[in-house]
């Protein structure tokens, strides 16, 4: 529960780090909405990115940062209070559909703390 509420109940901390390491003070994190079962909620987050990247890709790619979308799907795991985040960006420029990524953070509750794995 206390990682939660520090890392993922409110937009704070996702628009600090946006503002932090991709350089985006303007990163958007919706509210957090009912997902297909009832331990599941979503929400939509949005950032740009500037490329790290040489200039050969970027003058191929035809940007120099791109727009992201990316959904957040918290599964809590019931009455152990721990939870799995997955998260699923979504490029946006010409051809990014062949990059496709997920990640997934498992938070479990155990003695003393929690454990977080990837």
């Amino acid at each position: 529960q206390d990682y939660y509420a520090a890392i993922y109940a409110t937009p704070t901390p996702f628009q600090q780090f946006h503002k932090d390491v991709t350089k985006d003070p303007a990163a958007q994190v919706g509210q957090w909405t009912a997902g297909a079962t009832a331990h599941e909620v979503l929400r939509t987050c949005q950032f740009s990115m500037t490329l790290a990247v040489p200039q050969m890709i970027k003058k191929a790619i035809g940007v120099d940062a791109i727009s992201v979308t990316e959904t957040q799907r918290l599964t809590w795991h019931g009455t152990g209070g721990g939870f799995t985040i997955t998260s699923e960006p979504s490029l946006n420029f010409p051809g990014s559909q062949k990059f496709v990524t997920k990640g997934e953070i498992i938070v479990s509750n155990i003695q003393g703390g929690c454990q977080v794995s990837c």
